[in-house]
């Protein structure tokens, strides 16, 4: 155990404990000055000293550093913080050799200026524009990025090419950063303000304390005046309740959420708790954890790319249409479910087209956890985990452990299965249904309703599937992948589903033999009709009018989750790509980063 105790091993458990501490400490000593009193609900009157969190920021920190120092003894126990500070300072040497050489800091300071001409640029073409002086300086910074954006988008290209990952990870940060910071409105995804009420329920341990500006953002469809959100000592702590009673969000009032629902927005939890800790402006509070939401997607797509032997074009323009990139650069946990059902799918095909590679614990646990982790926020999507049957027995050391990892798999189904289920069966007596679904709704007579016309309700989530399946539909049906939600814009839908099926086809390699036989064909076919008829008939049961003889409720985003799995298993042929590497790699990316730049510059640059 004298590895557990290295000075250098300590030097990190302390640079990560500190700053959690001194965040702790600004919770507790400063940012009480920005919230000093509660207002009377009645009167508005202040009343006795009160202020965010109270105690609770201080006990945050506390926790997270009890957590860091678990981790932190684990990775010590078996040797993996030696094996990463291995890994970092080989990289630092290798980054100070790179640096020293003079060939090579001619290129970083060529990197660096071509980085500020282009900034330099955006701001001279905003500048000189004529109609620059009619224009707040708040649309005039949001061209300016904009600007920014394009030049550096195309310069990634370049500098990237025929790297995927890479393409992927800086592409998506440089226009997922424009996004947030240069949206006029607070809102473009989907229940963004459900969704950050939950986030700041999860900023806090204990006791909830809800703001007037947390108030406003959670209760508003459309905030274009999110800018004037009171601040500092106008922004008062309007009502507190303990965590688990009751709700911020609107559509969850007084419901307490299963644990399990509840990890989707810890990252934003997190980023508001930080964000509150440094007394930042409420606005700048919001946008970090929209941030952090783009990064965390961002992140987690990344590896997964990575893991992938082909298909990493695919998954790469799956993760960039508009549909799916506005819900990660927002609030919403969309993001998250995609993102993680793509690690565990990408691990999952890893392993079967590699069959004379035996499987390590590592790749199980994340498999699993990842699939696991992306699902419970909707579970509906359960079946996407049956792939994981298919790792061969062979890939396992022994046959025990062969055993042990059915179980896992097995048991992380049904709890995904019970984590919707059971409370539905037990809260679900009431007859309630979900509350936007208009009247007529009541989930309980409908199901009952299925259960006595199971033919007559077949033939109503047959005829339903048979349109839902057609993405060339005008429309949402087959728009979605395009659109811009509460901004009413479609950017080049029908060209990205072309561009979908290409890299479908010709994104390949010879590893594909292995997963693309009629039983995993079959298999994925089946998961894809098994979740739409699951979670149409979720929609039918809570969402649409008792005995109707349509579903309501059900949007084409909800197949974004099975697209990847789809398109790649059934979509694989034995197709020889000899195209340019380098002309296939600059050709898909430009075309991505083109539909996402064009719908931004037609919906929310001025």
């Amino acid at each position: 155990m004298k590895h557990v105790i290295k000075k250098r091993n300590i030097f990190v458990l302390l640079s990560i404990i500190i700053p959690l501490l001194a965040i702790g400490a600004s919770n507790f000593f400063f940012a009480a000055s920005s919230y000093r009193f509660i207002l009377d609900p009645e009167t508005s009157e202040r009343m006795g000293r009160y202020w965010v969190g109270d105690i609770d920021g201080i006990l945050m920190a506390l926790t997270m550093c009890v957590v860091v120092v678990g981790v932190w003894f684990v990775a010590c126990y078996y040797k993996w913080m030696d094996k990463w500070a291995e890994r970092l300072a080989a990289k630092l040497s290798l980054c100070k050799k790179y640096i020293i050489g003079i060939e090579n800091r001619k290129k970083l300071l060529k990197h660096a200026g071509i980085l500020l001409s282009i900034i330099f640029g955006a701001i001279v073409i905003e500048w000189f524009n004529p109609v620059f002086i009619h224009r707040t300086l708040s649309e005039s910074l949001n061209r300016m990025v904009f600007f920014a954006s394009v030049g550096l988008s195309i310069y990634t290209l370049v500098v990237f090419r025929g790297k995927p990952e890479k393409l992927f990870f800086t592409l998506s940060l440089i226009i997922g950063t424009m996004y947030i910071a240069a949206h006029p409105m607070l809102f473009f995804g989907f229940d963004n303000e459900m969704h950050y009420a939950w986030a700041v329920e999860e900023s806090f341990l204990f006791n909830v304390s809800v703001t007037e500006s947390d108030y406003i953002v959670s209760r508003t469809l459309q905030m274009w005046s999110f800018r004037e959100l009171p601040t500092g000592e106008y922004n008062a702590v309007v009502y507190s309740f303990p965590k688990g009673t009751s709700s911020l969000a609107w559509a969850d009032e007084g419901v307490a959420r299963n644990w399990l629902i509840r990890i989707a927005h810890l990252p934003m939890g997190l980023a508001i708790y930080f964000g509150r800790s440094l007394v930042l402006n409420p606005v700048f509070i919001v946008k970090l954890a929209m941030f952090v939401n783009h990064l965390m997607y961002t992140l987690v797509v990344y590896f997964a790319i990575r893991r992938l032997n082909s298909g990493k074009y695919l998954m790469a323009v799956i993760a960039m249409i508009p549909a799916t990139f506005l819900v990660s650069a927002s609030l919403g946990h969309g993001a998250w479910i995609k993102s993680f059902i793509m690690l565990g799918f990408a691990y999952c095909v890893y392993e079967i087209q590699n069959p004379e590679k035996k499987i390590n614990l590592k790749a199980i646990v994340i498999m699993i956890a990842a699939f696991f982790i992306g699902l419970v926020p909707k579970s509906v999507y359960f079946p996407i985990m049956l792939i994981l049957y298919f790792v061969r027995k062979d890939k396992f050391e022994t046959e025990k452990g062969y055993r042990w990892y059915l179980v896992a798999v097995t048991g992380a189904i049904m709890l995904a299965i019970a984590s919707f289920a059971v409370p539905f069966l037990i809260g679900g007596g009431d007859g309630a249904g979900d509350i936007r679904g208009g009247e007529g709704v009541n989930a309980m007579e409908q199901l009952m309703f299925i259960l006595r016309n199971p033919f007559a309700y077949t033939m109503i989530l047959l005829r339903f599937m048979r349109d839902y399946f057609n993405i060339f539909a005008d429309g949402l049906n087959g728009g979605f992948i395009g659109w811009y939600i509460s901004l009413g814009h479609f950017s080049f839908p029908n060209f990205t589903w072309v561009l979908i099926f290409f890299t479908a086809i010709t994104d390949r390699c010879v590893k594909d033999k292995f997963t693309s036989t009629l039983w995993h064909k079959g298999l994925v076919i089946f998961i894809t009709l098994s979740c739409v008829a699951i979670f149409s008939t979720a929609m039918y049961i809570a969402f649409t009018a008792v005995g109707s003889p349509y579903i309501a409720g059900v949007q084409g985003r909800y197949m974004i989750p099975l697209m990847f799995s789809f398109f790649y298993i059934a979509c694989g042929f034995k197709i020889e790509n000899n195209m340019n590497k380098v002309a296939y790699s600059i050709g898909i990316f430009a075309f991505m980063s083109f539909v996402l730049l064009s719908g931004a510059w037609n919906t929310f640059i001025p």
